[in-house]
């Protein structure tokens, strides 16, 4: 269930769109939530500590601290699951457990005070849930703070010990358990970035293939198809360039509706591409318009045969609709590079032309 309120979470604050930034944004999402779960877990050891300590009766302070420690978990929580302001929860969860463990040092013995070591991995947390800039802000504040209680100490003056009896156990309990939760970020950081980085390529490789390959009909798209026809022309190869455009699709369109013109292509795309050969190239270049690539050709007699049995093809009755069909007719037009066509440019405009005349 909390997984699934993540992901909605997640949802809502990231565009459609898988980018980098959505991945840091993702990073920083769960390591907010890991890092609430770590503070709960603190929290808890913290209160079981000082019941241990206490023998059952656990002074008022002790009381206040675990419970402006949970509110504060609580909230930025709160902030972060139901508003999706993910930026404003660290804020609150890091920067009000900071301002809270400096309270605890001044009644805690200030420089000598056993939560010294959390207030001082505190910065750490901030970079890896928040972003450098609050890392160094609070980098800075944590010195004066810690600069100052040094100054204290130096000329004689003892802050209270209002906090606990045991300092020693409790120092060596919060030491273990900084280095611990330390450890767990640092481990949930590479897990989590690697995971990231897998989904990242399979995403960015979806979107290739959707920009190389046109939605509706499959085949490949026109930036597609003009990489391999650059190819071609750079490996020297003799093949031919055919331009396929479907007569008066428009009209086709306005009668049937687009949801059955959509059909009409899905259907002559299938039946251009079972015309040709495997290693033949077919692509949609334009709306009702088709390019197509026919390699290894040795004698230009050769393409009037292939232009007869596409518009053959494609000229087979069409089903729209119930006991309704469709004639398509197409024209059709080509050049070769057999006939000494050495820019890429000649060859497209003498086919297409050929197809506007044909």
């Amino acid at each position: 269930m909390f997984e699934q309120a993540l992901q909605d979470t997640l949802a809502r604050l990231m565009p459609a769109q898988f980018e980098d930034a959505i991945v840091s944004e993702n990073i920083r999402a769960r390591f907010f939530v890991a890092t609430v779960m770590l503070f709960l877990l603190g929290t808890a050891l913290l209160f079981v500590s000082w019941l241990f300590l206490h023998q059952g009766k656990i002074p008022l302070l002790e009381w206040l601290v675990t419970f402006v420690s949970l509110c504060i978990q609580g909230g930025s929580l709160y902030l972060f699951l139901a508003k999706a302001q993910l930026e404003l929860a660290s804020k609150t969860l890091l920067w009000a457990h900071f301002a809270m463990l400096a309270g605890l040092l001044l009644v805690s013995g200030g420089i000598h005070s056993p939560f010294l070591v959390l207030f001082v991995f505190m910065p750490v947390f901030s970079a890896f849930v928040i972003n450098a800039k609050n890392c160094k802000q609070m980098l800075v504040a944590g010195l004066l703070i810690l600069t100052g209680l040094s100054v204290l100490d130096g000329i004689g003056i003892t802050l209270p010990m209002k906090i606990t009896r045991d300092l020693n156990n409790l120092q060596w309990m919060l030491f273990v358990f900084g280095l611990l939760l330390l450890i767990a970020i640092f481990t949930s950081y590479e897990m989590t970035l690697t995971a990231l980085k897998k989904a990242l390529v399979n995403e960015k490789n979806r979107f290739l293939n959707f920009a190389e390959h046109d939605e509706l009909t499959g085949l490949l798209s026109y930036r597609a198809f003009e990489k391999i026809l650059d190819a071609n022309f750079h490996r020297h190869i003799p093949f031919a360039l055919f331009y396929i455009d479907i007569d008066n699709f428009k009209q086709i369109n306005h009668q049937y509706g687009h949801a059955m013109g959509d059909r009409v292509l899905q259907q002559i795309a299938a039946r251009i591409s079972n015309a040709i050969r495997n290693d033949d190239i077919v692509a949609r270049v334009h709306s009702d318009e088709f390019a197509l690539i026919i390699n290894d050709i040795n004698d230009t007699t050769d393409l009037v045969d292939i232009a007869r049995t596409l518009k053959q093809s494609i000229g087979n009755r069409i089903d729209v609709a119930d006991n309704q069909e469709i004639h398509v007719n197409c024209s059709i037009g080509y050049y070769d590079t057999l006939s000494g066509v050495s820019a890429k440019s000649t060859l497209i405009s003498i086919a297409k032309s050929r197809m506007h005349h044909a």
